[in-house]
């Protein structure tokens, strides 16, 4: 098999780990079995906290051991992690089965893009890297749509079926992680030490201010549309008077959204210039987050979808420009660095959202969360844009990473 095979097959490995038919009834899930949205925020942030002190070493293990390595592992304990969240709440089981459900992600976070880039590599087609990473999250998000309308469905029978379900797709997964053909992601020919590996990724990301100002943009930008579909869409739709059996297909129209916007991504970057298509992106989230804070009504829903199609263009513009800043033997400890700076932050936004949200209003909440996300949004674009010009490297045109 050549590297170039191991496209369709790390696509087969995403749209199993991708299939969450927990997304829409999660924390509905835990409220039913006695958890208060605070509690649910406070738990989640020890798991944010424990995903940030894994970030770094799960991505130097990559580096070191393979990103065909860490992709099993992460979907090995991912699978165990669904199946212990089926334990009573807060017991032993449960608990690991939580921190666990995160630590398993850090094994993707940095080895999955890296592993695409470097077989497209391996073959000579890092041009292809744009179109490619925009259908990975086309992949990702039309397996996410398609597992919240099949959870909703299963949710009206029996809830834990979700995560169990989730748990025996992780477990195939592994097994088609198992198929791939490691790509060289060396660029000397004695691999550094492990401490070196993660040392020299820091040194790359500190002294190069586009690295580190497109570092600190990924890790901010993400934050709050994550949290605002994954954490804050259950809450928000209950209070509006939204059912939940209707949550499988509203998740799954955001997911569309999102979909439309990778894929969309590379061809409007090619034409405006990535930098306009971040600060488009950002502002139309902002603008969401208060509209949905301001209507506070069933129709609001639909604003979800904006910030998802928004995030959907961002996203990939994002990865290939921080991948064409960065040497292929840190790759995927840099990209976990920015998880690591994505995983604090979101350890922080969430707890403080939900005890608003219980406090006030979610509605309430996410207004508050939008202003803090104007002000970091401008100011980090507004960075990086001034480094990329002063390091001359090219906002648009043939020869920039997404041109």
């Amino acid at each position: 098999m050549s590297y170039g095979g191991n496209v369709p097959r790390f696509f087969v490995f995403e749209a199993f780990v991708q299939f969450y038919l927990w997304m829409p009834i999660w924390v509905i899930y835990f409220q039913q079995r006695g958890l208060t949205l605070t509690q649910i925020g406070v738990l989640d942030a020890i798991g944010w906290v424990l995903m940030a002190f894994a970030e770094v070493p799960t991505g130097a293990f990559a580096d070191r051991l393979g990103r065909k390595s860490s992709l099993i592992v992460g979907a090995a304990l991912l699978s165990a992690s669904m199946f212990a969240l089926t334990a009573d709440v807060l017991s032993p089981v449960f608990v690991l089965g939580f921190l666990a459900w995160g630590v398993a992600y850090t094994f993707f976070s940095g080895a999955d893009a890296a592993l695409l880039y470097d077989s497209l590599r391996a073959e000579g087609r890092v041009g292809d890297y744009p179109r490619l990473a925009g259908r990975l999250m086309a992949v990702q998000q039309t397996s996410n749509g398609l597992g919240a309308l099949v959870g909703g469905w299963v949710a009206t029978y029996d809830m834990s079926l979700c995560f169990t379900i989730s748990g025996a797709c992780a477990i195939a997964a592994a097994a088609v992680a198992a198929t791939l053909r490691e790509p060289p992601h060396r660029d000397a020919s004695a691999p550094p030490s492990y401490w070196r590996t993660m040392v020299e990724a820091a040194r790359v990301a500190a002294g190069r201010p586009v690295v580190r100002h497109l570092v600190l943009l990924g890790a901010t930008t993400s934050v709050f549309p994550f949290m605002l579909a994954f954490m804050a869409l259950q809450p928000y739709a209950s209070a509006v008077g939204v059912a939940v059996w209707t949550l499988g297909p509203i998740v799954l129209a955001r997911s569309v959204a999102t979909v439309l916007g990778s894929l969309a991504a590379a061809r409007i970057a090619g034409r405006v210039g990535p930098g306009a298509v971040l600060l488009a992106s950002q502002a139309a989230i902002v603008l969401s987050m208060w509209l949905l804070a301001a209507l506070a009504s069933p129709a609001a829903m639909g604003l979800f979808l904006v910030v998802a199609m928004a995030n959907g263009l961002a996203r990939p513009v994002l990865s290939s420009l921080l991948n064409a800043e960065i040497p292929s033997a840190q790759r995927a400890t840099i990209i976990s660095l920015q998880s690591l700076l994505w995983t604090i932050l979101l350890a922080v936004v969430e707890p403080l959202v939900f005890v608003v949200a219980d406090t006030i209003s979610i509605a309430f909440a996410i207004g508050v969360a939008g202003t803090v996300f104007a002000a970091a949004a401008a100011l980090l674009l507004a960075l990086w844009r001034r480094a990329a010009i002063r390091a001359a490297s090219p906002l648009r045109g043939e020869a920039g990473p997404t041109g």
